[in-house]
């Protein structure tokens, strides 16, 4: 089950995620210039972990538990795959 306030950051099938704070540190508060795509229902951000790892950062257009599931399948589905074209997760 998600936790009532995602900012607060959990795992979620063994994945670590990020809290919202550490999310706008590595995106610049998700600076426009920082855009790298858009999608159905998230943007695309570059951004760089505090360890210096370079990441790509998907924030939804809008908080609401329908499009929240459909992220968080597609997050599973990503888990599962290698391609030279797509990041791991």
């Amino acid at each position: 089950m998600l936790p009532t306030d995602p900012e607060k950051g959990y795992a979620h099938s063994g994945i670590k995620t990020f809290t919202y704070d550490e999310l706008v540190q590595a995106t610049h508060n998700f600076d426009t210039k920082r855009e790298i795509g858009d999608g159905g229902f998230c943007t695309v951000y570059q951004g760089k972990l505090q360890d210096g790892r370079a990441v790509a950062v998907r924030r939804l257009y809008d908080h609401n538990n329908k499009r929240e599931a459909q992220f968080m399948n597609e997050v599973e589905i990503l888990t599962h795959l290698c391609h030279q074209n797509l990041v791991s997760l």
